[in-house]
């Protein structure tokens, strides 16, 4: 089946750094060529309506004040303060008059294959808003200026050396905020076990990262551990904070999204290694996630062959 391309070949000539492509609330964040990052900075005021992407957003604000909504909650971001925007996030963004800001945007697949940045995926599941001392403190500000000035001149490797950054970010904020919580079940697990868990969970998402082509069950996961199937899903859910089934997609479609960039083979190939029981679910949980299906992501962020723009997996 054909379908219409969301952004012609001339028009993406057009926007070499990046452009807004709008389908209903789901923007689709477009890159310079070979790389997942976008620095925008914005001097002029500007409000966007609710919307949302895969992308992860960092939002620092240089001059005076601006406002994003995230369902009830309104969060005021002030000169030198920062809000980070975890992916698929429904939001909007506003700017006061005379103020200034900057957006990083950055797509996650490379933080979601290692393997301790399951834990760090609790702490993604809201906005968090770091005051100016603290991210000053934190190093977070210095950390944003450093990814602003490779990306503007482009130094060599710059996509690289931007993610290096942001990965340093990541494991300080989670060293901060994450990894010295204690879960409130602690107390009722055997001390031997807790001490096992970390490594067991670790050696799991080794497993599912190198297996998760092939049809990997809840039953199979419990046995690796040596965890019944109940308390392994418990575990699980409290390590990776999301259910089994849950992870497995998203490692999956993570690497889906990876080829379909960065390879040329065609979608029915890319599924045959995907892991999905069917083309048809293949394709419907690729959507459910990104809001668009396998050929059309590779037409916006893709390395492209016009045959392979077009053209979805049948059926």
């Amino acid at each position: 089946m054909r379908r219409q391309k969301l952004v012609s070949d001339d028009a993406r000539r057009l926007f070499p750094d990046g452009y807004r492509v709008l389908q209903g609330t789901q923007e689709f964040v477009t890159y310079p060529e070979d790389s997942t990052i976008r620095v925008w900075l914005g001097e002029t005021p500007d409000s966007f309506a609710p919307h949302w992407h895969t992308a992860a957003e960092i939002l620092m604000v240089l001059d005076g004040e601006c406002q994003s909504e995230v369902g009830d909650t309104r969060y005021r971001v002030r000169q030198g303060e920062v809000l980070v925007m975890p992916p698929r996030c429904m939001h909007t963004l506003s700017m006061g008059e005379g103020s200034r800001r900057c957006l990083i945007l950055f797509e996650t697949d490379a933080m979601e294959q290692m393997r301790d940045f399951a834990p760090l995926l609790r702490a993604h599941l809201q906005p968090l808003h770091l005051s100016a001392e603290r991210a000053q403190n934190s190093g977070m500000l210095s950390t944003l200026n450093h990814i602003i000035s490779i990306y503007r001149f482009h130094e060599p490797m710059w996509n690289m050396q931007c993610y290096s950054l942001l990965f340093q970010m990541s494991a300080k904020l989670g060293q901060m905020d994450v990894l010295m919580e204690r879960p409130e079940s602690a107390a009722n697990v055997p001390e031997r076990r807790m001490i096992s868990s970390p490594q067991i969970m670790e050696s799991v998402l080794g497993y599912i990262g190198q297996n998760y082509m092939r049809d990997v069950t809840l039953e199979e996961m419990a046995d690796y551990s040596g965890y019944s199937k109940w308390y392994f899903s418990r575990m699980f859910r409290q390590y990776a904070g999301m259910p089994f089934m849950q992870y497995l997609t998203q490692v999956r479609v993570a690497n889906i999204r990876q080829k379909l960039i960065h390879q040329d083979c065609s979608v029915a190939e890319i599924y045959a290694q995907s892991g999905f029981s069917s083309i048809s679910t293949f394709n419907r949980v690729f959507k459910e996630v990104n809001g668009c299906t396998p050929s059309e992501y590779r037409t916006i962020y893709g390395k492209r062959r016009s045959a392979l723009d077009t053209v979805d997996a049948a059926d």
